[in-house]
C-alpha cells in the first residue's frame, strides 16, 4: 500500500470520530433542552391545574352563598316568639285564668313524670285507677297496633309494648282527664294533638335509643308533654281548633296561635308545669321548646347536654308535626330538615346547627337505613290510626 493512501485512511479515519463526537454533544444539548421543555411543561401544568381548582372551589363558594339567600318570607323574617319573660301582667292573668281548670291535675300525672319504673311498679300505678286501664286496654287493642290476640291487662300490655310507650299512653289519658270541650271541631283537633304528641315520643325513643342515650324514656315522655301547653290554648280557645285541622305548617300554626291567644303552647305548657310542680328541668324544656325555630336557645344558657336534647326533641315534634297536621308521611328522612330541600321554616335556623357537634350524629342517625326503615312503620300506624 502507498503513503499517500494510507495518510488518506488516516485523515478519513480522524474525521470520523471527530463527526461521531460533534454529534454525540449535540445530542446531549438536545437531550438538556427537552428535559427542560418537560420540566416548563410540567409546571405549566401544575399551575394551570391550580388555577382550574381555584376557580371551581370559588363557583363552589359562590354557589352556597348563593343557596343560602334563597327567598324567606318577611313574615317570618320579622317573626318575634312569645316568650315567658316578656309577658305582661294583663297576659300573665289571662293565661292564669286559662289554666283555672287545669289546676288539679290526674293523681297519676306526677307520678307518671317522676321517675323510671320496672314493670311491676308501673303496672300496679296504673291498675290503680280503672279507668284508664281501661282506655289504655282499649288504645292497645285499636287497629294502630294491628295485635293478631287481644290484650286483656295491664302486665300483658307492658310485656308487648314496653314500659316506656304503655306509661307515655297513661300520661296521655291522665292529660285528657283536665280537658273539656264545648265543640265537635275541638274534639278533632284534640285527636290530632294526641296523635302527633304520640308519635313524637315514638320517634324521640327510637332516635335516642339508636344514639344509645341514656335518658332515652325520659325524652319520649318530654316530647309527650311539649304539646300539653296546646291542649290548654285548644280547650281555652275554640276558634283554634282549625289552626290543628287545616293543613298548616308549624310557623303558620304558631303565629295563628300568637295572634289569638297573645302567647304559645310553649309559655302556656312552662307555666302549667309550674303549677303542677313537674321536674324542674321538665318544665325548662317545656318553655325553651321553640327556641330552636328562631335559633335563640342560646339565650336561655342551659346546659349543653340539655340543648341536644332540646333540639332533638325539637326534630322529632316537627317532624310528627309535618306527618300527623300536614299530612306529609313521607316527611321521615334528613331532607325533610333542610330549608333549601324542604322549603319547610321551622328547620330554617337547624342548618347552621348541623355541622355543630350537637347536631351532627343526629344528622347522621336521620340518614341510617335502620332507623329510617323503623320510623316509617311508626309513622304508618299514626297514620292509619
Amino acid at each position: 500500500m502507498s503513503s499517500d493512501v494510507v495518510v488518506l485512511l488516516i485523515v478519513l479515519i480522524v474525521c470520523f470520530v471527530i463527526f461521531r463526537k460533534l454529534n454525540k454533544s449535540k445530542t446531549r444539548e438536545t437531550t438538556v433542552v427537552s428535559a427542560g421543555k418537560n420540566k416548563v411543561n410540567y409546571a405549566t401544568k401544575q399551575a394551570i391545574e391550580s388555577q382550574r381548582k381555584q376557580r371551581q372551589v370559588a363557583s363552589e363558594v359562590t354557589t352556597g352563598a348563593e343557596q343560602e339567600e334563597l327567598p324567606v318570607p318577611k313574615e317570618f323574617l320579622d317573626f318575634s316568639l312569645s316568650s315567658y319573660k316578656a309577658l305582661t301582667s294583663a297576659h300573665s292573668a289571662e293565661i292564669e285564668a286559662m289554666l283555672a281548670d287545669f289546676s288539679k291535675p290526674h293523681p297519676l300525672m306526677l307520678k307518671l313524670t317522676s321517675g323510671i319504673f320496672e314493670q311491676k311498679e308501673l303496672s300496679e300505678l296504673i291498675k290503680s285507677d280503672p279507668d284508664i286501664t281501661a282506655k289504655i286496654l282499649t288504645v292497645v287493642n285499636s287497629s294502630q297496633f294491628s295485635l293478631q290476640q287481644p290484650i286483656k291487662d295491664i302486665n300483658h300490655a307492658i310485656i308487648f309494648l314496653g314500659v316506656t310507650q304503655v306509661k307515655n299512653i297513661a300520661l296521655q289519658f291522665a292529660m285528657q282527664n283536665s280537658v273539656e270541650f264545648s265543640h265537635p271541631a275541638q274534639a278533632k283537633a284534640y285527636q290530632k294533638i294526641w296523635s302527633a304528641s304520640y308519635l313524637a315520643s315514638q320517634l324521640a325513643l327510637l332516635l335516642s335509643k339508636s344514639l344509645g342515650k341514656e335518658n332515652a324514656s325520659e325524652l319520649s315522655t318530654l316530647c309527650l308533654l311539649l304539646y300539653l301547653g296546646d291542649l290548654v290554648l285548644l280547650s281555652a280557645k275554640p276558634e283554634l281548633a282549625e289552626n290543628y285541622l287545616a293543613k298548616n305548617s308549624f310557623f303558620k300554626r304558631l303565629g295563628n296561635t300568637q295572634n289569638i291567644a297573645k302567647t304559645n303552647a310553649a309559655v302556656v305548657g312552662y307555666m302549667l308545669a309550674k303549677v303542677w310542680k313537674l321536674p324542674t328541668t321538665m318544665a325548662e324544656d317545656m318553655r325553651y321548646q321553640y327556641r330552636p325555630f328562631t335559633n335563640s336557645l342560646a339565650s336561655a344558657k342551659l346546659e349543653e347536654e340539655q340543648v341536644k336534647d332540646l333540639m332533638l326533641c325539637y326534630i322529632v315534634c316537627r317532624l310528627s308535626d309535618l306527618v300527623v297536621f300536614q299530612g306529609h308521611a313521607e316527611g321521615i328522612s334528613f331532607e325533610a330538615l333542610d330549608f333549601k330541600k324542604s322549603n319547610n321554616l321551622e328547620f330554617y335556623h337547624l342548618a347552621k346547627n348541623v355541622s355543630a357537634d350537637r347536631l351532627s350524629e343526629i344528622a347522621k342517625e336521620l340518614q341510617a337505613n335502620n332507623f329510617t326503615v323503623k320510623a316509617r312503620e311508626l309513622i304508618a300506624r299514626a297514620v292509619t290510626s
